[in-house]
């Protein structure tokens, strides 16, 4: 088969960085060659995703508290929810999400609406620090907030039948370094005092990743659990167990490139 590419593939990301980043020139410098990023839920959680916007913002929301407008504009578009409408708008071919918010952060309920526990932005406010949440999160309760994530990818692949019949769904199967490779490139283990979440966190997404890969048997995983991966200690964002080293960006963008090739090869059809 002749395969021809007309247009770039478009893609939407639902989380963190550890999906994101895949699409900065930083990481993989050309991608843009392929791929075009249309729209980004930055660091939402998938309940916060499917869930209804806040139907008027409070008042004692006083975002000027958070340190850069970055961060405001993130707590406001997961309360607002525009990303939907513009996923709508653009008509991704593909949405990848991760798991990210969901379990470090956890969800909060407010009357009919759901959003990211976010502790860089949402917490400091004065709205945050003076209502009393529903919470959903594995330090409550781990099997509760399971079955509000499940609950919330029914939702989301409802929403994408009514609303985005022809993306394809992929979830970033990753999970975090316990080292990272040093300025004179050694290897140091990640603190675990500083990071005692680590090994437990590592564990419950694999749990997650396991039941959902028994419930939906049709959702495709990029398995970025499978190898070993350090983080880079000269991220240009820092070092954390999330950022990692190039390798895993490569054999991210590696993935996708298949599915990709073999979606348009089953199909027959060119992008």
């Amino acid at each position: 088969m002749d395969i021809k590419m007309t247009r770039k593939i478009k893609v939407g990301v639902i989380g963190s960085c550890v999906s994101r980043d895949v699409f900065n020139s930083k990481f993989i410098n050309n991608y843009k060659d392929i791929y075009e990023c249309v729209s980004t839920a930055w660091q939402s959680s998938i309940i916060s995703f499917v869930s209804n916007p806040v139907p008027a913002l409070p008042n004692n929301l006083n975002l000027e508290v958070i340190k850069t407008k970055h961060r405001q504009n993130t707590v406001l578009r997961d309360l607002t929810k525009p990303y939907r409408d513009e996923m709508i708008d653009m008509q991704p071919d593909y949405i990848i999400f991760d798991f990210y918010a969901d379990i470090r952060y956890g969800t909060v309920k407010y009357l009919d609406s759901c959003f990211t526990d976010n502790p860089n932005g949402l917490r400091h406010t004065d709205f945050y620090k003076n209502t009393h949440f529903e919470k959903f999160n594995y330090r409550t309760d781990k099997h509760r907030l399971f079955e509000k994530i499940l609950a919330s990818l029914d939702d989301l692949q409802e929403w994408l039948r009514n609303n985005l019949p022809r993306t394809k769904l992929l979830i970033n199967r990753f999970r975090y370094a316990d080292v990272y490779i040093n300025e004179v490139n050694k290897m140091v283990f990640f603190d675990k005092k500083k990071y005692h979440f680590l090994d437990k966190e590592n564990k419950i997404y694999e749990e997650l990743y396991e039941i959902i890969e028994q419930e939906y048997p049709d959702i495709r995983f990029i398995r970025q659990d499978i190898n070993f991966y350090t983080s880079d200690g000269a991220h240009a964002f820092g070092v954390s167990p999330w950022h990692f080293s190039k390798k895993y960006y490569l054999d991210f963008y590696s993935q996708l490139n298949e599915f990709v090739l073999k979606d348009i090869i089953e199909n027959q059809s060119v992008l």
